[in-house]
């Protein structure tokens, strides 16, 4: 919940009124997919493994690609509504 009203947050004040449609459908399309993959890749490398190497394998990938996301999208990391609103860097 608390990751949805920081993520809502920025949304609102970032996407411009006339594309929220459009990310919006964006948005829900992830929403729909990204749990179904999910659950695709940790079921077939439980069958492959076990159910700890598919914990430990989805976990130690999710930490991975929170520092990748944040190392390619540094502003998110480092949003700050008071400045974003005034306009400074």
């Amino acid at each position: 919940n608390i990751s949805a009203i920081y993520r809502q947050t920025i949304w609102n004040e970032v996407i411009p009124t006339d594309y929220r449609g459009r990310m919006g459908s964006l948005n829900v399309l992830s929403y729909m997919i990204g749990p179904l993959l999910g659950n695709t890749f940790a079921g077939s490398l439980a069958s492959a493994t076990s159910t700890t190497t598919t914990t430990l394998v989805g976990g130690a990938s999710c930490f991975f690609v929170c520092l990748v996301c944040i190392s390619i999208f540094p502003a998110f990391w480092n949003y700050d509504r008071a400045k974003f609103r005034s306009g400074a860097s």
